[in-house]
């Protein structure tokens, strides 16, 4: 497989184990109902992973705190060589809105990938970084993400702490379009967007247009959409990977129906 899944007032943070090294703030508001947006995640409901030796890796699954997909699927994995340990992440319960907090180990740095997939929990491995489950691609229902126009990250703060306006991203946001119709999760549309500034309490729109790279078994069918995956993403060419993110929430914006 090719994802990562083969390849949240709220705050999301991620602290070093013994010093500072890597954070990612994540603030996830109250969801509200807008017209023309459909809500994916608010980040409001309890899952945590830890990335631990052997593997540097872990995966858990819970039913999605969203109408969209049943089931939420969390991992964090390594993203150096030699692999990092002691990787934390957690989506928080607080009140009526959730975070993410994450917590490294000195000069580590790891990779968060979040997947909305209507398999039941039942269905996923947790225990392989290579293999995500039974068909978790597949969805009872498809959805037509090609009556929005894309896709909305809302309440993105980033401090950049490798300078504004680098040429080279501190950071990624990557947001992957499986079709419903391949089991592997080969066929998609995924965008990046490079975090190479400061952002304070902004709005990123990623356009239907810019979901360009497309997966091995080709693009996927927009209109039959059966899972989305968000990865937030270290820079390892970066020379600063001590960060903080924040967002509020990922919906679908410019619906249609």
């Amino acid at each position: 497989m090719e994802h990562f899944f083969m390849k949240k007032i709220i705050t999301i943070k991620i602290l070093l184990a013994l010093s500072i090294a890597t954070s990612i703030i994540f603030k996830a508001g109250q969801a509200q109902a807008q017209s023309g947006t459909i809500l994916i995640d608010d980040f409001s409901l309890d899952q945590q992973v830890k990335a631990a030796t052997p593997l540097q890796f872990e995966r858990n699954v819970t039913a999605s705190p969203s109408t969209f997909r049943a089931s939420r699927v969390f991992e964090i994995r390594s993203a150096t060589s030699p692999a990092s340990d002691n990787l934390r992440a957690a989506l928080k319960r607080r009140q009526n809105s959730g975070g993410i907090i994450q917590a490294e180990a000195p000069i580590s740095a790891g990779n968060s990938f979040i997947l909305w997939s209507d398999q039941t929990i039942n269905n996923f491995n947790l225990s392989d970084p290579n293999n995500l489950g039974t068909e978790p691609f597949l969805a009872n229902s498809s959805f037509n993400a090609a009556s929005c126009q894309g896709v909305e990250l809302s309440g993105i703060s980033f401090d950049a702490p490798g300078g504004a306006n680098t040429t080279e991203p501190q950071a990624f946001f990557e947001i992957t379009l499986y079709d419903r119709s391949n089991r592997e999760g080969s066929k998609f549309n995924r965008a990046q967007v490079g975090l190479n500034r400061r952002f304070n309490n902004e709005t990123i729109r990623v356009a239907l247009s810019e979901f360009n790279a497309n997966g091995p078994a080709g693009e996927a069918n927009l209109a039959n959409i059966g899972a989305i995956s968000l990865g937030i993403l270290t820079n390892n060419a970066a020379v600063v990977k001590a960060k903080d993110i924040s967002i509020s929430d990922i919906k679908f914006y410019g619906c249609s129906n």
